[in-house]
């Protein structure tokens, strides 16, 4: 799976090809599907796989379709709040000048 495409369409996709071998008489216990799905993953969902490795959970296909859409959604919500807080400016500054503005208490004269 590339970084960034769905992990349903992933998921559904390596169902397919786990039906496709039990119709060609090659038999794949769902445990292996999951560690396989597991294992075909980008970097991205390492925080994922090492939650599920460390706390023993055990999954179903239809419950690790969920999770890793959740784990996805979320995760991706990150990415896009972090862009949006992203500025860039395209003012100059001129020479001698600095780009922290200095705000503080003003001075009255007294």
């Amino acid at each position: 799976m590339k970084e960034g495409t769905s992990v349903r369409e992933h998921v559904l996709d390596m169902m397919m090809h786990f039906n496709i071998a039990e119709i060609n008489s090659g038999s794949i216990d769902e445990a292996n599907q999951v560690s396989f799905i597991l294992e075909s993953l980008p970097k991205s969902f390492i925080p994922f796989q090492t939650n599920a490795s460390l706390n023993k959970i055990e999954f179903n296909l239809t419950a690790l379709l969920n999770e890793l859409q959740r784990f996805q959604n979320l995760t991706m919500g990150e990415r896009k709040k972090v862009e949006a807080n992203a500025t860039t400016t395209k003012r100059k500054l001129s020479r001698g000048s600095s780009s922290k503005t200095k705000a503080g208490p003003s001075k009255s004269s007294a």
